[in-house]
């Protein structure tokens, strides 16, 4: 009796959920870094305050070697607005650490693919 009360009400949340779920930028790709950098930005912060400042970063930094080799100043502009300036500062030493210690391939997804059987955008 219990698992048919518990499976009607996960399939009561499964249609609610493909009714109501909103549709965001970090929810079409498997890419690591960009899944990362939406995860970091959504501390503490409204999703609707977040879309925005995704896109515009995808645009600026697009992988993490970018981001890596980008300058303090173009990190912290990057987020402003979003607050906590520390979060961006560990962010991109995180992105040197990863690309100056990581095999090219595991950055490029090519590692991931092999792997998991699932390509990263």
């Amino acid at each position: 009796m219990q698992t048919d009360t518990i499976q009607k009400f996960q399939s009561h949340i499964r249609k609610r959920r493909a009714m109501n779920r909103r549709d965001l930028p970090w929810r079409h790709t498997t890419d690591p870094y960009k899944i990362w950098i939406s995860e970091t930005m959504l501390c503490q912060t409204q999703v609707s305050r977040v879309v925005n400042y995704y896109t515009d970063w995808m645009r600026r930094f697009p992988t993490v070697e970018d981001l890596a080799s980008a300058s303090t100043t173009d990190v912290l502009s990057a987020r402003s607005g979003l607050g906590y300036n520390s979060r961006g500062l560990r962010v991109l030493q995180a992105a040197k650490i990863i690309v100056n210690s990581c095999h090219p391939e595991f950055i490029s997804g090519s590692l991931l693919k092999k792997d998991s059987g699932s390509s990263p955008e």
